[in-house]
């Protein structure tokens, strides 16, 4: 990966929220959470590096489920946050920081997905996807406007295992990269 340190040179963050290499690494998967009422961390000075809500009242339970499923490459831990802005402005969240322990084997996509499927399944009462119009489009839930169809969010909701979903994709990611190879510079 040529990303961060690899490079020799300085970051420079797409956007504000986007604000450090870690953060550029673990978006695919957690920008997710913008298709629901969970935090992504806008608002606060570490965005998709942290995530949570005022229903969360256990983070130590959702880290620990979490690092539970063993996924490669990311650690996390129970934080409180209270974000300035955006999702639950002002109000003290409980969740869970990321912390990437190698970046090579790291999923950020699986991440994700793993993310949703726990605070979907361990916090029925106050998880939701988001209903609201997101990117101009109200046709279609915005969890299905980013992730192209409605079947991972389907999948998500009946439980069934983050690492199934994600091997489900798998066909579809490699035929994308076979595709985008004669459109690449470098």
């Amino acid at each position: 990966s040529l990303m961060g340190p690899d490079m020799g040179v300085p970051f420079v963050p797409p956007s504000p929220n986007i604000n450090s290499w870690t953060a550029a690494l673990v978006y695919p998967g957690m920008c997710l959470l913008e298709g629901t009422n969970l935090s992504e961390g806008r608002g606060t000075t570490t965005p998709f590096m942290v995530f949570g809500a005022p229903y969360i009242d256990d983070p130590v339970r959702l880290a620990s489920s979490l690092d539970n499923l063993r996924l490669d490459g990311v650690a996390f831990l129970p934080t409180w946050f209270v974000p300035d802005s955006d999702k639950w402005a002002k109000k003290r969240c409980g969740g869970v920081r990321l912390v990437i322990t190698d970046r090579q084997s790291f999923k950020p996509l699986l991440a994700g997905i793993s993310v949703l499927s726990v605070c979907s399944s361990g916090f029925p009462d106050g998880f939701r996807f988001r209903k609201k119009a997101y990117e101009f489009v109200s046709d279609r839930l915005a969890i299905d406007l980013l992730l192209g169809d409605d079947s991972v969010r389907r999948s998500i909701v009946s439980g069934e295992d983050p690492r199934s979903i994600y091997s489900a994709m798998e066909p579809e990611t490699r035929q994308f990269m076979k595709e985008r190879e004669a459109f690449l510079l470098y």
